[in-house]
């Protein structure tokens, strides 16, 4: 459900912004707004972006940042 996605794009952002991934935690913040303001095809929208700045964070991590 929306407020579901909303308290979990909040807490992706949180996490990001402390470990330093920015742009992750820029476009979760986006799924954020959009969930908490009911519109889902806005967040679904940003869904590829959120997933591939993750893939990146991941892939620095993996090779030591």
């Amino acid at each position: 459900d929306a407020e579901e996605a909303r308290r979990t794009a909040h807490s992706v952002a949180g996490a990001a912004r402390t470990a330093g991934a920015l742009e992750l935690a820029r476009l979760a913040s986006a799924i954020e707004v959009a969930a908490a303001t009911g519109d889902p095809g806005k967040a679904a929208a940003i869904g590829p972006s959120l997933r591939d700045a993750f893939a990146r964070v991941r892939d620095r991590i993996a090779n030591g940042l």
